[in-house]
């Protein structure tokens, strides 16, 4: 029974990079408290979970085809880039701002009710400010990086204070393991949105272990209210994300014609494929030609025809897709036709031309006669085998700018 029992830690340590990382600096963060607190001895479960996950790690981190690609893609002159485009992902507007915002909030909230700490609410409450604040200004990934590094080192004084001096352990190793795993991604060179998320889901539960001790020390009047609060909240947080949903279920049933229209194809040969909004879709089927071979694998018809939305092409020395009979254009190859410049991160985007244009889904930011612009131009672009394609009228209004810039 006690070796079944370390079966979990095992399986958790051969999940994923970014998961057996996770666990085992929890599991390691648990062990070195029980040392220094004398209780070793009482939670030796710790130690042999600790051995488990790393022997389950060591599947992933240790293998071949993990050594090959960190070796490949990290380039530590590239880890300022690759921080800025991680701060991206987590201050500009979306899901991962709010969580930002709950966590100075939760952790200001908790530490001014028990009255433990004097500087860190009063931090807590400057830096939610500052990035509700930063929300209503044009995307800036330079304003975005300073703000995360505030942030990270927020998390970190807060995470120590509950791992060294409070009781709120279990938090502070929850803090602590999170801001590590952003030091981990330094060393990818693909910090997309994904890689994200066991951060996210750490911070998450930080949060919810601090609102509820928060409620815990209102006084009994007041924590009556807090049900039908966070109630409503909650109501809130989902409308706010209503267009979000509504293109979700929009996909979905795009998904089921999808279905039918492969079933179709095992006996047609002609694959009549509805391709996802790009909004809602983490990778549209035509966005690589290795999603469209696993499709068809999956679906059985390997050999179907498949009546693709546009076609590759090219026009001079430019990559180019062709859709409803517009040419859309590699934006690198635009860009180096221009002068321009570009840094990417997953969702957002800054071209520097005559001015810095930024692009953050779906809207693209400019200036126009010494005022901000911005255009909706999420269904504008297209994404084919890693390289994003510009539609004409965002040629359009690049050029425009170019050309009031000369």
């Amino acid at each position: 029974a006690a070796v079944l029992s370390l079966l979990p830690a095992f399986l958790a340590g051969a999940s994923t990079e970014l998961g057996a990382i996770c666990c085992a600096l929890l599991l390691f963060l648990r062990c070195a408290d029980s040392l220094r607190n004398g209780t070793f001895r009482q939670n030796r479960r710790y130690a042999a979970a600790l051995l488990s996950t790393a022997a389950g790690a060591a599947t992933i981190l240790l293998s071949p085809a993990t050594r090959s690609r960190v070796a490949a893609e990290f380039s530590l002159g590239r880890m300022p880039t690759v921080f800025r485009q991680i701060a991206v992902h987590y201050d500009s507007p979306g899901s991962h701002l709010c969580l930002m915002l709950l966590v100075c909030i939760s952790t200001a909230l908790y530490l001014f009710l028990t009255r433990k700490k004097v500087l860190l609410p009063v931090v807590g409450a400057a830096q939610a400010a500052a990035l509700s604040v930063c929300a209503f200004f044009s995307p800036d990934a330079f304003r975005y990086a300073v703000l995360f590094f505030c942030f990270c080192a927020y998390v970190i004084a807060v995470g120590l204070a509950f791992t060294l001096r409070g009781k709120e352990k279990t938090t502070g190793h929850l803090l602590l393991t999170a801001i590590a795993l952003v030091l981990v991604m330094l060393f990818t060179d693909t910090p997309v949105s994904r890689v994200t998320v066991p951060t996210a889901l750490l911070l998450s539960s930080a949060v919810s272990f601090l609102a509820v001790r928060s409620i815990a020390a209102l006084p009994p009047a007041v924590r009556r209210g807090c049900p039908p609060v966070l109630a409503l909240l909650a109501l809130g947080a989902v409308l706010l994300h209503g267009n979000m949903i509504r293109g979700i279920l929009d996909n979905r049933a795009v998904m089921k014609r999808n279905d039918l229209a492969a079933q179709e194809a095992a006996v047609t040969g002609v694959l009549a494929y509805e391709d996802y909004n790009d909004r809602y879709a983490e990778c549209p089927m035509f966005s690589s030609g290795m999603f469209e071979r696993d499709y068809l694998a999956y679906h059985d018809i390997p050999g179907a025809t498949v009546l693709c939305h546009f076609q590759p092409c090219r026009e001079g020395d430019s990559r180019c897709l062709r859709k409803d009979g517009e040419t859309y254009i590699a934006l690198r190859d635009w860009a180096d036709r221009y002068g321009g410049g570009i840094f990417w991160s997953d969702g957002y985007l800054e071209i520097t031309l005559d001015q810095r244009y930024t692009y953050l889904s779906p809207y693209l930011y400019a200036k126009r006669g010494g005022q901000n612009v911005r255009y909706d131009i999420g269904d504008d672009l297209l994404l084919f085998e890693g390289v994003t394609y510009l539609s004409p009228r965002v040629q359009a209004i690049l050029a425009s700018g170019a050309a009031e810039g000369a």
